[in-house]
């Protein structure tokens, strides 16, 4: 959603925000989403719904009055109105994600059997998502643009730049998941 640019003042170029958000960078890297996915896979129903269902209340209240919920809680739970800033909550959403990854990349990684046919399809269809979603944004640009333009307002001019700037950062993306998946590779077959 953005990328470096010496020349501006702020030092970034926003692609879909119109403004510096609160967080700067919410990026966890690439290997979160595969790490994420392999938690998927071999977590237990119990602890998926678990971590899914905080996951699910941290952010909903990390995006404050954006959703219903907040004003409700702001107003009727009496020691809610100690958090004047509910993008804090964040915080907790981002050690949940953090800690499905570990758990997700130590359950793959440790395993004595080959990879299991799970994890490959698991990983393949990330994979897929990543090149799809860069495939489709790259010929068929006229949604991108559509897109930027109805979430940032911006004139013709910034829309191209940021439409071109988000291709560019989905062939990193689609460059990041396919040596992060060789990396999982040669470990599982023991080369590195």
């Amino acid at each position: 959603d953005k990328e470096v640019d010496s020349e501006l003042l702020s030092g970034m170029h926003l692609f879909f925000l119109r403004e510096i958000p609160f967080f700067i960078s919410h990026y966890m890297g690439t290997i979160a989403v595969l790490g994420v996915a392999l938690w998927m896979l071999y977590s237990d129903g119990k602890e998926r719904a678990l971590v899914l269902g905080l996951l699910a209340v941290t952010l909903t209240l990390a995006m404050g009055s954006h959703t219903p919920v907040y004003p409700v809680l702001f107003r009727y739970v009496p020691l809610f109105g100690l958090f004047r800033f509910p993008e804090k909550f964040f915080f907790l959403s981002y050690m949940l994600l953090l800690w499905a990854t570990m758990r997700g990349l130590y359950a793959f990684l440790e395993r004595n059997s080959q990879t299991s046919r799970g994890a490959v399809v698991v990983l393949g269809l990330v994979f897929t998502g990543v090149v799809g979603l860069y495939l489709f944004c790259r010929f068929e640009t006229s949604y991108l643009i559509r897109l930027i333009s109805w979430v940032t307002s911006a004139p013709p001019s910034v829309t191209l730049r940021s439409s071109a700037g988000v291709i560019f950062y989905l062939e990193r993306q689609v460059l990041l998941v396919a040596g992060l998946l060789l990396i999982l590779a040669l470990w599982k077959k023991r080369k590195l």
